[in-house]
């Protein structure tokens, strides 16, 4: 049971906890007394292809012996010791209950997008409010459940989730009227409480974001779209989660669903072992959703993205993907003097995708710095893709009304390779839009994108659609150098070498 156990008197025995073996050196060292090098290396599977012991529901909880039992075979150990073990015992319950607790069912059945649209809707044509004030009580009266989940007006927002699932428009109906009146407050009149929203701090600063947003052409996307956006993005307080939002649907049963989509995307998948099995499912069938649209935008096979596609890393964690807590995502390359990709070198072993599975958002804005990065586009070639299709003149405008002084934040939207970023996150989301995908069902969701973002052409599919031609544009050219350079290295001609193309890291 992983315990040294040696006598240390009469009755009395010492135990010594064996050291964890992490890697494979050691594990071979282990098992050499007993198998053979080659049945050694048979038997080894890599971390990414491990699978747990998992339940529909999340991974299995492990077995841990109780305390009655745990008493019974320490007994005669000394007290220090025996303190030593029940406290170690204690911990690893403690962590396999806060596992447990992570696994829990979604609020609102995982239809919570759905209930904050009927939400919307309903104060828009029962109260007579515009469509800002409806969305902003709505989203208040969404994170008041989440606050209080055992709350009765959370109860029947996951009665409501369940409904508008099922189709049940009845009890939809009868729902939300209910919830309606317990988020006016038994006396308050619906004037009084709108005049109390449009004066709040929340109103307000989402207002003032959302009209500091605007290109000159019109709206970027609907005010409902900013206030879901400022609930899912909020530091401190509630941050609505991707699963209390957004229902994707999986073709197969939780428990294969990891297998199942590793198999379909064209990325080298690698998932933490703290990711619950089912958030893990609901993330990569949005990812699968999002990335045929942007292959079929693109005019791509899925898996021509990016050259070398297969070896790319795509990590899935459970919560913040860097130490300090700040980023949901980010696409890291190592630093590099290589050549970039028309000489043939292949250096995109180097590149990775991770993604927070707890808090999403982030794919689509990811996988726009990997078509650039990762297809060795030029700092000449980027902004001739931002400046031909508008999107660099509207960036700058918007960018020059929010941040008029200046400082490190216009600067960081003012980078190319960020406003690249956005506008391929921006097309993704205005494709779903003109679809009439008011949820972004279709592209994956929360999971996928926030739907929003300042300084990028969210809302303007013309524009959007102008920087995607020249983006498909670009990648033919780089595909025909490629090519060129393959033909003439198999000629044993000299290929003239390109500059190298430097990669850092991006944070949300």
């Amino acid at each position: 049971m992983g315990w040294i156990v040696r006598e240390a008197g009469t009755g009395r025995y010492h135990l010594t906890n064996h050291a964890p073996m992490n890697r494979k050196s050691e594990i071979v060292r282990a098992l050499r007394p007993f198998f053979s090098e080659e049945e050694i290396e048979e038997s080894h599977v890599p971390v990414h292809a491990l699978s747990q012991a998992e339940v529909v529901e999340g991974l299995q909880t492990r077995q841990i012996i109780s305390q009655t039992e745990l008493t019974k075979d320490i007994t005669g150990v000394a007290d220090k010791d025996f303190d030593r073990i029940v406290g170690s015992v204690k911990r690893a319950q403690e962590l396999q209950a806060e596992r447990a607790r992570r696994q829990q069912a979604v609020l609102f059945d995982g239809f919570g997008r759905k209930v904050f649209e009927r939400l919307t809707d309903a104060l828009v044509t029962k109260a007579r409010w515009a469509e800002p004030e409806a969305s902003v009580l709505a989203i208040q009266g969404i994170e008041d459940a989440v606050r209080r989940p055992n709350s009765p007006v959370s109860g029947m927002m996951s009665e409501l989730g369940a409904a508008l699932g099922r189709g049940d428009d009845t009890s939809a109906e009868t729902l939300t009227d209910i919830i309606i009146h317990k988020m006016r407050g038994e006396d308050q009149e619906w004037e009084g409480l709108r005049e109390t929203i449009l004066d709040s701090d929340r109103f307000q600063s989402i207002s003032a974001f959302f009209e500091d947003n605007r290109f000159a052409n019109g709206t970027l996307v609907s005010f409902r779209t900013a206030a879901l956006a400022s609930a899912a993005r909020r530091a401190g307080g509630v941050r609505l989660h991707p699963t209390i939002m957004d229902r994707i649907e999986v073709p197969v049963p939780v428990a294969e669903a990891f297998t199942y989509y590793r198999e379909r995307l064209p990325f080298l998948v690698v998932r933490d072992s703290s990711v619950p099995s089912a958030l893990l499912a609901q993330n990569m069938a949005a990812v699968d959703k999002a990335l045929d649209v942007i292959a079929n935008e693109l005019e791509l096979p899925r898996d021509q993205l990016v050259p070398k596609q297969s070896t790319i890393p795509v990590r899935f964690s459970y919560d913040s993907v860097l130490a300090n807590g700040t980023a949901l995502g980010f696409m890291q390359r190592a630093k590099t003097e290589q050549s970039a990709v028309a000489d043939g070198e292949d250096f995109r072993d180097a590149l990775t995708i991770n993604l927070s599975v707890a808090v999403g958002q982030t794919f689509t804005h990811e996988l726009g710095h990997l078509i650039d990065h990762g297809n060795g586009l030029t700092d000449e070639e980027r902004h001739a893709i931002l400046a031909r299709s508008g999107v660099l003149a509207a960036a700058s405008t918007a960018v020059d009304k929010v941040f008029p002084e200046g400082g490190q934040m216009a600067e960081y939207y003012l980078d190319e390779k960020e406003i690249f970023a956005r506008a391929m996150d921006a097309h993704v989301v205005n494709v779903a839009l003109s679809r009439g995908d008011r949820e972004l069902a279709s592209v994956g969701g929360l999971h996928t994108t926030q739907g929003f973002d300042a300084a990028a052409p969210f809302g303007d599919l013309a524009m959007t659609s102008a920087f995607i031609t020249e983006v498909k544009d670009a990648l033919a050219h780089r595909r025909e150098a490629r090519h060129e350079a393959s033909r003439k290295a198999e000629l044993g001609q000299a290929v003239p070498q390109t500059a190298g193309v430097g990669f850092a890291t991006h944070s949300m």
